[in-house]
């Protein structure tokens, strides 16, 4: 391998949340009483069948995800980076060892039928690794890992992976907008968006700091808890005047739970927060 080719391990479950923002929720597929939208009421009057429409979706958001890999893939690449090779990640876990854990794990979220939909065929086609107890994140981790950070990029829209350190790569586009707050549109009419977010070298040191700062927080979004009342400045201001990141986390649990449950929920949060089916924090 090139000093400047990499593997481009590859989050599949951000990108099938984005296409299926983007096809399956968009306003061109809800029927609605302007003739000139609504493909959904269009399939209907040409006497298609829910069955058919619903495939029809399915694959309309396969290819969006396919084109968007496509672009993404050239992004990187235009840094200057040389792609050695692609690897795809799904989440597909039913035995989940987070769930087993504790059964509140992502408890908040709501299934989203779509995203079952275009995982279940993305699965089917047997091209991603998955495991039957854990995500898409930690094999990437292990993966990560395995090859050195300096031979892939992590690819993902997902927070969770700063835990990683090594180079990575947001495609994230933010949609601009005017100095008054509205879209910015083009001469067609179209909402206009920034440059891919683009590369960031994460150090170990960094991913180290990320991850501890999480266990203090919790994180909303996977419903974990972490420490009442201590926000990003708080933990942050934590994490930064300490030189023991796990010892001083740890006291922190003690202190606000007490010392048997304090170590208990330090326990589990690390197992519910950290990546890794290998190589766990």
């Amino acid at each position: 391998m090139s000093s400047n080719a990499l593997v481009v391990l590859f989050d599949y479950d951000s990108m099938i949340y984005k296409a299926v923002w983007k096809i399956a929720t968009s306003d061109d597929y809800k029927a609605t009483d302007n003739p000139n939208t609504g493909l959904i009421r269009r399939w209907f009057e040409e006497g298609r069948d829910r069955l058919w429409m619903e495939k029809e979706i399915v694959n309309l958001t396969i290819n969006r995800i396919e084109q968007m890999g496509n672009t993404i893939f050239q992004a990187i690449e235009d840094t200057g980076i040389q792609i050695e090779g692609i690897e795809y990640f799904l989440t597909s876990c039913p035995d989940s060892a987070r769930k087993k854990a504790d059964h509140t794990y992502k408890a908040n979220r709501k299934p989203n039928r779509w995203v079952g939909l275009v995982r279940k065929e993305l699965l089917d086609m047997g091209f991603a690794s998955v495991h039957p107890e854990w995500e898409a994140d930690d094999l990437i981790k292990d993966r990560a890992v395995e090859l050195g950070e300096n031979n892939c990029v992590i690819c993902s829209l997902d927070k969770d992976l700063k835990q990683i350190p090594g180079v990575h790569f947001d495609y994230d586009r933010p949609k601009l907008k005017n100095p008054d707050g509205s879209p910015m549109l083009d001469e067609n009419g179209f909402r206009m968006v920034a440059p891919c977010k683009g590369l960031d070298i994460i150090s170990e040191q960094d991913a180290n700091k990320f991850f501890w700062t999480q266990m203090l927080m919790g994180d909303a979004g996977d419903n974990i808890k972490g420490i009442p009342r201590t926000g990003i400045v708080k933990a942050t201001k934590i994490i930064a005047g300490s030189t023991d990141h796990e010892a001083t986390v740890r006291q922190k649990y003690i202190e606000h739970f007490g010392e048997e449950k304090g170590i208990s929920q330090f326990e589990l949060h690390r197992l519910l927060i950290g990546l890794g089916v290998n190589h766990r924090p």
